[in-house]
Formats: C-alpha cells, sequence, structure tokens
C-alpha cells in the first residue's frame, strides 16, 4: 500500500510536466473536463437514490389516468428484483466498504463481499446473491470487456457496469460510487439494458414524461403566493407550449424539462465535435422528427412574443404579451453533464443563436440542474424563482465556466441551510433505508 501510494505521487509530480494543451472554446473546456466530472459524484449519490425511489415507487404509481404507473411494475419485472430490495442491496454494499477498519494502512484488508452477509438484514440472501451476480464480472471477464470495446484513455464504463469482481462465492468491489450508482439512475438504465429493444423507446418516453410530472409537482409545492404555475400550457391551436411556465408580475419564466443523457461513448471521448453532436441531437434542436429543448423552448417564446396567448387549462384565461415585460428560459435537466463547466454558456450561446425577441426583455438561457432546483426550494417561498434564476445569470456574464448552484448563488449568501418539502422526503427515505439495514447499527454514514 506505502508503495502504491508513493507510485501515485510520483505520477501526479510528473504529470504537472506535461504543457496542456490551449482550451479555446466552450466546448473544448467541457470535454477536457467531462471524464474527470462524470467520475466524481460531486455529491449527488444519495440524493439520486432518494429520487429514484420516490420516482418509481411512489409519484408513478399515483400518476393515475397515464401510462406511468405501468412503468414502475414493468421496471421490476426487468430488474428482476423489487426496487427497494436493488437499493438495500447497493447501500449495503457499500456501507460493508466504508465501515471497514482503516486505522493500519499496511494491514489493511480489502473487505469483500458475500451474500450471507445479509443474513442479519431485512433483505433476502437469495436476492442479494441475484444482484451481486448481476453487477459482477470475474477478471478474465473485465480484461475481455475491456479489450473488445477498445475504450478512450479514462473511460471507465466497464467498472460502472460490473463495479464487482466475482471471486468464487465472494466480490471485491472496485468503486463503491458506481455500487451506488446502481441505486440511482443507474437502476432505470440497467432496466432498460434488459428490455427488447423494440421497447426502449417507449420507456425512454415514459421516464422523460415522470421526470416532467416531478418537476412540475415540485414548482407547484413550492413556489410562494406571488407566483402562479401553468403545467403543460399550450397555445390556442392545442399545441404544447412548454412544460411549464410561471408568471411572477410581469415576468413569464418559461420552463422545458429533459430527462435525456449524454452516452458514455461521448462523455470519455474528450472530443468536441462529437459532444457538440451528441447535445444537439438531445438537448437543443432534436433529431429531425421533433424539437427538442432549445428549440422547443424557442419556438414557446417566439410564438408568445408575436402575441399568441399561453394557456394553462381550458378554463385558464391564459396569459398574453401585453402582461409581460421580461422572459426567462430555463431548462431544467437531469443529466449532471450538463453541469459540466463551459456547457451552461455553450447552450446559453445556442439558444441565444435561434434568434432575437424585440418587444420583450429576453433573459439569457439558464441551465438549471435538477438537484439545485430541489436545493433551493426551501427558499422559493421567500424568494421568486425569476430572482434566483436572475442571481445565477450575473455569475454567468463574469465567468462563462460558471454552473447553477445553489451555494454559490448571490441571493443566497449568509442564509442558513433549508430543506424543503422534496429535501425533507428524500431524507426519510435515508432514514428508511437505514433502519432496514442496520436496526440496531450507528448513525447512517449516507444522507443528509
Amino acid at each position: 500500500m506505502e508503495t502504491l501510494c508513493e507510485i501515485l505521487l510520483i505520477a501526479n509530480d510528473l504529470s504537472a510536466f506535461e504543457s496542456p494543451r490551449p482550451l479555446a472554446s466552450d466546448l473544448e473546456i467541457a470535454a477536457n473536463l467531462l471524464p474527470n466530472a462524470e467520475y466524481f459524484s460531486q455529491g449527488d449519490y444519495d440524493r439520486d437514490i432518494a429520487r429514484t425511489v420516490y420516482l418509481l415507487s411512489d409519484l408513478a404509481p399515483d400518476a393515475e389516468g397515464t401510462s406511468l404507473p405501468e412503468l414502475g411494475r414493468r421496471l421490476r419485472e426487468l430488474l428482476g428484483s423489487d426496487l427497494i430490495t436493488a437499493v438495500d442491496l447497493a447501500l449495503g454494499c457499500f456501507s460493508r466498504v466504508v465501515a471497514a477498519d482503516v486505522e493500519s494502512v499496511p494491514e489493511y484488508p480489502v473487505p469483500l463481499i458475500r451474500a450471507s452477509d445479509f443474513a442479519t438484514t431485512t433483505v433476502p440472501v437469495e436476492a442479494a446473491n441475484v444482484f451481486l451476480e448481476s453487477i459482477s464480472a470475474t477478471e478474465e471477464e473485465l480484461a475481455a470487456s475491456i479489450r473488445e470495446r477498445g475504450p478512450q484513455l479514462g473511460d471507465v464504463t466497464v467498472f460502472r457496469e460490473t463495479p464487482l469482481v466475482r471471486l468464487g462465492d465472494s466480490y471485491l468491489v472496485l468503486d463503491v460510487g458506481f455500487v451506488l450508482d446502481k441505486a440511482g439512475k443507474g437502476l432505470f438504465w440497467s432496466a432498460v439494458k434488459n428490455a427488447p429493444s423494440r421497447e426502449r423507446d417507449e420507456l425512454l418516453v415514459r421516464w422523460g414524461s415522470l421526470f416532467e410530472l416531478y418537476v412540475n409537482d415540485l414548482l407547484a409545492g413550492s413556489l410562494g403566493g406571488c407566483s402562479v404555475l401553468m403545467r403543460n400550457p399550450k397555445f390556442s391551436d392545442g399545441a404544447q407550449a412548454c412544460d411549464a411556465v410561471v408568471i411572477e408580475g410581469r415576468t413569464l419564466v418559461v420552463l422545458e424539462h429533459k430527462a435525456s443523457t449524454i452516452r458514455a461513448a461521448v462523455r470519455y471521448a474528450d472530443d468536441p465535435n462529437v459532444l457538440k453532436r451528441e447535445l444537439e441531437d438531445r438537448f437543443v434542436t432534436g433529431d429531425g422528427q421533433r424539437r427538442k429543448g432549445l428549440a422547443q423552448l424557442w419556438n414557446a417564446v417566439d410564438r408568445f412574443a408575436r402575441g399568441e396567448r399561453i394557456f394553462g387549462g381550458a378554463r385558464d384565461a391564459g396569459v398574453c404579451a401585453r402582461d409581460v415585460d421580461t422572459i426567462v428560459p430555463v431548462l431544467v435537466h437531469l443529466d449532471n453533464v450538463l453541469r459540466t463547466p463551459g456547457l451552461p454558456h455553450y447552450l446559453a450561446a445556442r439558444f441565444k443563436e435561434f434568434g432575437r425577441v424585440k418587444s420583450h426583455t429576453l433573459l439569457p438561457l439558464t441551465t438549471l440542474p435538477i438537484s439545485e432546483l430541489e436545493d433551493v426550494e426551501g427558499y422559493l417561498r421567500d424568494h421568486q424563482l425569476r430572482e434566483i434564476i436572475e442571481s445565477f445569470q450575473g455569475l454567468l456574464r463574469s465567468d462563462r465556466t460558471s454552473v447553477f448552484l445553489a451555494r454559490t448563488l448571490p441571493i443566497l449568501q449568509g442564509r442558513p441551510w433549508r430543506l424543503g418539502s422534496t429535501l425533507q422526503r428524500f431524507k426519510e427515505y435515508l432514514d428508511q433505508f437505514h433502519q432496514r439495514l442496520f436496526p440496531d447499527g450507528p448513525t447512517r454514514t449516507l444522507g443528509y
């Protein structure tokens, strides 16, 4: 262990002598940072886990009159286990590793995991065995997979997909973060990979609809009395304008919610051209069949600014251009890739290229991570959404690498941390996981 640490320190020193290549554009900056930004969790593992459980176990089943209740049931079939059991198993593997005694570094034993370790929990040992088998591979299988893929430098997809090494009836954890990922967004993607190819597009559409419902529910439950939310607003011809608008005085916040993700091959490529094509397809213009992301946002802004009224319901009087002075476009996203430095500025520049609005003040696009919207939820009773957005825009104007982070917003500096109802719900989920796994154990090691 001591020798390994010395090697790593020397390697770090040697890397400092290599002349870095210049990164002139937003996409070059983002593509170069993505492999590192993608690997490190940025502290969101617990958030992803609790959010995924809420979406699939609570929100989807209660969405009566939609196809969403079927989504949770189908994902359980594809995973071959109950969603909660899969989450408990991932958290159990994580806790087994981080709770190991590391006081004596030279004698530190890498802890192995066995299905029998779950005998003292509420998880059936057989279910544990199936789960551990499903996210593991032998050394030979890992080597063969790496040779077959021919991955890019820094591409850790193989280890993300199988973060355990199978050693007989025992398992060695290669990366606890990738194990936890199996209980977060990775849980959905594991199910999708098990689905027939003809069904995957349908599952992705439902996942996107579920995310839209989640964001709109969060806004509906947190906005103050001076804010009016319109869910899935439409124009007079019945065409959907966007996923939501928020009316605050004479300001209209126009929101599009996207659950799309950037493919792993793009994340690790360090190629700005490849990254650009992926962004255009998934978040900017769409694949040619329908408008997506920024194109949909611009269409809503343009039609509204030209005088078309937006309606929130059949009996809603709607809102028209005369009622508004300022328009604030916002892209709410699930994929953490979009909060890589450089990408918020790039997307804002791309949105600006769609056109100009002469009749209203149009703010630059704000790329808003769902985790940060959850963080500011507790403050939306005191501050309007537009004030939060404008606070971030001040940072982006002075630094093009700025990313929307609640803890850096000037408007919230010096304010005590305040949990909204969403984060409070997530905290309760994590408490329940800990209680099931360690009913007589110490305070949990993961959570708020």
